[in-house]
């Protein structure tokens, strides 16, 4: 019985440790836009440091940009083939990502196309 207890945390942990590894995230870079009301975080998910990659070639993991106003709030965040992509260009009224999608900070809206760019996607 004893045996049997100790499998089950065993097992349970390293599902515990499983899942948190499979969807939490490491932070690859951040920048602020030129009026300083609004920070880009570009990030990956975590497990993807445990797949071995050429030298070099780190940036090119799929990954996600996010942005948030000075009070922390989600403007919107879409994903990216490669975090090499992640070039925002900074407009009056919002942000863009070239050829992927727009944040329209007025309107508090995001969207991207997606992979065949045939389809209007909105930001989670």
């Amino acid at each position: 019985m004893k045996r049997r207890k100790i499998s089950m945390i065993v097992m349970l942990s390293l599902c515990l440790i499983g899942y948190f590894v499979a969807t939490s995230r490491t932070l690859y870079s951040t920048a602020v836009d030129p009026t300083g009301k609004y920070t880009v975080k570009v990030s990956y998910q975590s497990f993807l440091s445990f797949i071995p990659m050429t030298p070099g070639s780190s940036s090119d993991k799929a990954g996600f940009v996010e942005i948030f106003d000075n009070d922390s709030n989600s403007m919107g965040e879409m994903p990216i083939a490669m975090l090499q992509l992640a070039n925002i260009g900074w407009h009056k009224n919002g942000a863009s990502l070239k050829l992927k999608g727009e944040w329209d900070f007025k309107k508090r809206t995001c969207f991207y196309w997606d992979e065949s760019g045939n389809h209007k996607i909105s930001c989670k």
